[in-house]
């Protein structure tokens, strides 16, 4: 197998002494460099799709903190951060309605937050590289497509009437 080293200056063949098979401080082959290419080829997908499930991991662990903000930002029904008491003022609570739906539905709030997470899975495994575009995308998606689907789950059931 060829070495792959910087070449030797020709000189006139040597009959009677022993030619070393490799050169003095080259112990690469070619073949060993082919193969670690290949190597570095099968890894770098694998770089880039853990650096979207990163984004991804980040991204749905942002809105399961802030989903409970995002049911008072569409509905004004007086949840608040999980720190600061959650829904312990939300509408729910009150005798007469309107009844927050995503506190009182438990389909409605997996509705609205498994679209919410599958946006972000969307925007943070979409094709092409990891820029500050997809960071925000992936972050935005999440008010975004909870204000949108607490929108239509609130014409659904009549919320505002």
């Amino acid at each position: 197998m060829r070495t792959v080293c910087s070449p030797m200056p020709l000189a006139p063949p040597v009959t009677n002494a022993r030619r070393p098979s490799r050169r003095k401080g080259c112990d690469i082959r070619i073949g060993d460099y082919i193969n670690a290419l290949r190597s570095a080829a099968i890894l770098l997908p694998v770089k880039g799709l853990l650096g979207k499930a990163l984004l991804f991991s980040g991204a749905a662990g942002f809105t399961g903190v802030f989903f409970i903000n995002w049911c008072h930002m569409v509905y004004q029904c007086g949840c608040t951060f999980i720190w600061a008491g959650y829904a312990d003022h939300c509408n729910i609570h009150n005798a007469g309605p309107p009844h927050c739906p995503w506190c009182a539905h438990a389909d409605f709030a997996a509705i609205a937050l498994v679209s919410t997470i599958g946006a972000q899975a969307f925007v943070s495994f979409w094709p092409g590289p990891l820029k500050r575009q997809r960071v925000i995308g992936a972050l935005a998606a999440s008010p975004i497509t909870a204000a949108i689907t607490g929108w239509l789950i609130g014409m659904y059931v009549g919320y505002w009437s």
